[in-house]
């Protein structure tokens, strides 16, 4: 599943049960259950927006190959953002903010951050990064974890790395320069 928008669900967003899933620069917001339950997967799930869902962004339960979850945004999901129960999951460079709990069952990654992802209006569910967004080009710089079009089919990167999260930003990260030298 690729560029898609899964809100406002009776139960779960997307319920992947034995089957093999990618999913790619979707929002998945606002519904009953899990925005993404996946049980015996794989599953990958990469430059996606996980939020205001009634249980966890996403939760990978019983989980005997492996999860892969990388350049995603989780924000006030009502239960985990991150929640890896009995299972398997590779996980880092993600944005996880203001969940009931960050993390069920798994730890962040190393390069994830527990921080406000920045948004312009989440309140009327418009997730696209402002332009102090901490989410802009802190994406894994790795081909893996990458996609060239974001949800909308803006090119990515803009700037000098992709952003996390579905939306890649309008707005590139000023570099500061300290000095320079002028060659003629």
């Amino acid at each position: 599943m690729s560029r898609c928008t899964i809100e406002s669900n009776r139960s779960d967003g997307v319920y992947c049960y034995g089957g093999n899933l990618t999913l790619v620069n979707c929002l998945l917001e606002k519904n009953g259950g899990d925005g993404l339950r996946v049980v015996n997967g794989p599953v990958t799930a990469i430059h996606n927006t996980f939020a205001g869902n009634r249980r966890d962004g996403i939760d990978a339960f019983r989980q005997n190959k492996k999860t892969i979850v990388y350049n995603n945004i989780f924000c006030a999901n009502r239960e985990a953002g991150v929640s890896g129960r009995r299972g398997l999951m590779a996980h880092d460079y993600n944005i996880v903010f203001a969940n009931t709990r960050n993390f069920a069952g798994v730890i962040a990654g190393k390069n994830s951050l527990l921080v406000d992802p920045g948004f312009l209006y989440a309140k009327k569910s418009d997730y696209h990064l402002s332009k102090t967004s901490v989410a802009i080009d802190a994406a894994s710089s790795s081909s893996a974890y990458s996609t060239s079009l974001d949800i909308e089919g803006l090119s990515r990167p803009l700037g000098v790395a992709n952003d996390i999260g579905c939306y890649e930003s309008h707005y590139q990260r000023r570099v500061k320069i300290e000095s320079w030298v002028e060659v003629r």
